[in-house]
């Protein structure tokens, strides 16, 4: 077996890792999106007496958090891989 030449092992990376890595880093800052809709209970807020926003336990908070991360991380890596690559692809054979 050989090992890949370093264009090959570019043009991977090109396809592969870019939608991936965006799609990721959306997804992870994404997670803080459930902070602005629920929160825990903590002393601050006088376990949940005093909330604005309806109260969670810490793990259902963190699971929203990963489902959160997760579905917008997926839905922006679809839309990097099937319409931006592409329109990059163009460009940079022009």
């Amino acid at each position: 077996m050989q090992l890949p030449t370093r264009k090959e092992a570019l043009r991977y990376f090109y396809k592969h890792a870019l939608a991936q890595f965006v799609g990721f880093y959306v997804g992870m800052s994404s997670a803080g999106l459930v902070s602005r809709f629920f929160e825990t209970r903590r002393v601050s807020n006088m376990f949940g007496l005093l909330a604005r926003r309806p109260v969670v336990d810490a793990g259902t908070f963190m699971i929203l958090q990963q489902i959160a991360a997760a579905l917008i991380g997926f839905i922006v890596f679809e839309i990097v891989s099937r319409n931006v690559k592409p329109l990059l692809g163009q460009a940079k054979s022009r």
